[in-house]
C-alpha cells in the first residue's frame, strides 16, 4: 500500500481494442459436457502494434469452462447438484483484468455470457424415420375427420371445427410421434469487450445492443427452415461460406456495426466528450463517454456499494482494513459480477492510498494449474506478499486436493462468512471517534441502498457551499437515493477517515523524494509522523508501518 504519487499512464487513443467471440465452434452432443473455450471470431482480426489479444482471454470469459446444456452427466455433477445450475443461466455480464508483465498496463475485459441454441445434427436413418411418422400422422388425422365430416376433408394445413380439434389432439396425445420441429440444445457463448478504460455500465449497453442486433438477424433468416446455415454459425466459425445470400448480408451488416464501434476514439480527459449512436439518431439516444481531469475522483463505472450491501457495515470494514493492512485476502462466490466487482470497489476505496500488489478480480477454474499461477518466480496463492483475488465456487470444488494458506482470510460473498485463521484475529483498535463517524456514514449509505432516507437537500445550496464544506457536510450527500451518489458518498467516507488528524491526516508533510525518474521513490519519516498524531491508536501504527520503507509507487510488474 502506497500514496499514489504514481506517474500516470499514457491513455490509449482507442476507446475499444478488440472485441471477441469466446465458446465451442463445433459442440458435440455426445461429447464431454464441459469442454475447453475457443476464441471464434476477433475483432479487428489485425493485432494492435501496442498490444496483441492474450491467447487465455478465453478462460477468464468462460471461467468454468465451455459447456452445453443438454449433457445428463452435467445435470448429475456434484459439483453442481448443490449450487447454480449453469443451465439456468439465461444471460451474465461481468469483468475481469488483464495485466501485461512488461508494460505492467491494466486492461479490462467486459463479458456478456448467454446460452446459445443449436441446432443438433441428424442422420439419414432418424430423418427417414421422422419424415415417415409425420406421413402416418397425417394420414391419420385425415382419415378421422373424414369418418367425423364425410362431406368435409380437412388436412393438417387446413382449420377445423372444436369438435375434430379435440379429438385429434386426444388422438395426438395417444400416440408417439416426433415433432417436425428441429430440435435444439444449448451451448455457452461469449462476446467479449476489451479496453483501457473502465466504462463497464456503458460497454455493457454496447454488448447487449449488439446481442439483441445478432439475434434479431438471426431469427429473420429462419433458422428453423435453413438448418444449419444461420447467422450464430457463421459468427461462431461452424460455417465459413454461407450459401444463403440473407446470412452472408447479416454478417456483413454485423461486421461493419462492430468495426464502426472499434473505430471510436477515446475521449480526453477533462477536455473532449464522445457521443456514440448505436442506432439511428431518431430511434435512440447515444451513449456518452467523458473522463474526469486529475483533480476529481477517478472514473468508476460499477457499484462500490456492492460489498458494503452484501456483507454489512461491520462486516465490509473488516475486510477493507484486512487489505489495507497487507493482509492476504480472497473473495469467494457463485456469481462472477460479484467477484469482479467487489475486488475492484474494495482497491478503488483505498484512495488516496493505492494498492500496489496481486489484484485479480477472477481466477478462471477452467485455466489449468490456476492455482500454480506465478508472478515474480513465487505461487499467486502461496506467495508471502498480500493480494486480493476473487474465486468462482468452482475453483475449490474442482481441485480438492488444493488448500489455501492458513494465513488467508477467505470470504464468501454468498453466505457473509469468514473462513482462515485470519478470520479470528481482530482488527487492531481504530481511534474511538473517527471509527464512531466511518460507521455511521456508512450504514447511512447502506441505508440509502436499501430505499431508506430523507428528501435529498436543494441543489442551490450544494452549489453555493465551497469544496471543504461539502468534504466536511457528507451526511447530505447521502440522502440522494441514486446509485451515483451513493458511489460517491462511501468514497468521501473513505477520504474523510484517511484525512483525519489520527489516521493520515498530513502524510505528505513526513515524505521525502528519493527519486523522480525513472520510478518516482518516496521515503516516510515514521518517526516523526507518530509523533505528529494527536492520540496514535494501534490501528495507526500498523498503518503506518506498511509505509515505513521506501516506496516505488509503480505497481509491481505481473499478470493479473
Amino acid at each position: 500500500m502506497s500514496l499514489s504519487f504514481c506517474m500516470k499512464d499514457k491513455n490509449s487513443p482507442r476507446l475499444i481494442d478488440y472485441i471477441c467471440f469466446v465458446g465451442k465452434k463445433n459442440p458435440s452432443r455426445n461429447g464431454r459436457p464441459i469442454s475447453q473455450p475457443e476464441l471464434l471470431r476477433i475483432y479487428p482480426p489485425q493485432n494492435h502494434t501496442d498490444f496483441a489479444l492474450p491467447n487465455d482471454i478465453v478462460y477468464f470469459c468462460q471461467p468454468e469452462g465451455c459447456y452445453s446444456t443438454s449433457s445428463r452427466s452435467f445435470l448429475l455433477d456434484p459439483r453442481h447438484s448443490a449450487g447454480r445450475l449453469p443451465q439456468n443461466i439465461k444471460m451474465e455480464f461481468f469483468t475481469f483484468m488483464l495485466t501485461d508483465k512488461e508494460s505492467n498496463i491494466v486492461r479490462f475485459g467486459i463479458c456478456l455470457n448467454f446460452l446459445r441454441p443449436i441446432g443438433r445434427r441428424k442422420s439419414s436413418y432418424t430423418s427417414r424415420i421422422t419424415r415417415r411418422r409425420i406421413k402416418s400422422f397425417k394420414n391419420a388425422v385425415s382419415k378421422m375427420a373424414e369418418e367425423k365430416s364425410p362431406t368435409r376433408i380437412h388436412s393438417c394445413d387446413t382449420p377445423v371445427d372444436s369438435c375434430s380439434s379435440s379429438d385429434s389432439s386426444d388422438f395426438l396425445g395417444s400416440l408417439s410421434v416426433d415433432k417436425p420441429d428441429r430440435p435444439y440444445t444449448h451451448t455457452l457463448t461469449s462476446i467479449c469487450l476489451v479496453s483501457r478504460y473502465q466504462f463497464f455500465k456503458k460497454f455493457e449497453k454496447c454488448l447487449r445492443f449488439l446481442y439483441a442486433l445478432i439475434q434479431k438477424l438471426h431469427e429473420g433468416c429462419k433458422p428453423r427452415i435453413f438448418g444449419r446455415q444461420t447467422v450464430w454459425s457463421v459468427l461462431t466459425g461452424a460455417i465459413e461460406n454461407p450459401e444463403l445470400l440473407t446470412v452472408r448480408k447479416s454478417v456483413e451488416e454485423i461486421d461493419t456495426w462492430i468495426l464502426r464501434l472499434l473505430s471510436t476514439p477515446a475521449p480526453l480527459a477533462g477536455k473532449t466528450t464522445v457521443h456514440v449512436y448505436l442506432q439511428p439518431p431518431e430511434l435512440g439516444q447515444p451513449i456518452i463517454f467523458a473522463l474526469p481531469d486529475g483533480n476529481r475522483f477517478s472514473l468508476v463505472d460499477y457499484s462500490l456499494c456492492l460489498p458494503l450491501r452484501l456483507l454489512g457495515a461491520e462486516k465490509f470494514l473488516k475486510v477493507f482494513f484486512a487489505m489495507l493492512l497487507e493482509q492476504k485476502v480472497v473473495l469467494e462466490s457463485s456469481h462472477h459480477d460479484r467477484l469482479t466487482t467487489c475486488v475492484l470497489a474494495f482497491t478503488s476505496l483505498c484512495y488516496p492510498l493505492q494498492y500496489l500488489f496481486t489484484v485479480i478480480p477472477l481466477l478462471p477454474s477452467s485455466l489449468k494449474g490456476a492455482e500454480q499461477y506465478l508472478t515474480e518466480d513465487a505461487v499467486i496463492l502461496q506467495a508471502p506478499s498480500p493480494y486480493i483475488i476473487g474465486l468462482p465456487r468452482s475453483f475449490r470444488d474442482s481441485r480438492l486436493s488444493f488448500q489455501l494458506p492458513k494465513d488467508v482470510l477467505l470470504i464468501d460473498l454468498d453466505t457473509q462468512e469468514f473462513y482462515g485463521q485470519a478470520a479470528q484475529e481482530p482488527i487492531p483498535k481504530l481511534p474511538q471517534a473517527e471509527e464512531k463517524k466511518l460507521l455511521s456514514q456508512l450504514n447511512r449509505v447502506l441505508a440509502g441502498l436499501n430505499g431508506i432516507g430523507e428528501e435529498p437537500i436543494d441543489q442551490g445550496e450544494k452549489k453555493s457551499s465551497s469544496g471543504l464544506s461539502k468534504l466536511s457536510s457528507f451526511d447530505q450527500l447521502a440522502l440522494a437515493m441514486d446509485e451515483e451518489s451513493l458511489n460517491l458518498a462511501i468514497r468521501i467516507a473513505m477520504v474523510l477517515f484517511f484525512k483525519s488528524p489520527n489516521v493520515l491526516g498530513g502524510f505528505t508533510e513526513h515524505t521525502r523524494t528519493v527519486r523522480i525518474y525513472p520510478r518516482p521513490v518516496v521515503a516516510f519519516q515514521y518517526e516523526r509522523f507518530m509523533k505528529s498524531r494527536p492520540e496514535p491508536s494501534p490501528f495507526t501504527v500498523v498503518l503506518a508501518k506498511t509505509q515505513k520503507s521506501l516506496n516505488d509507487n509503480t505497481p509491481k510488474p505481473g499478470k493479473q
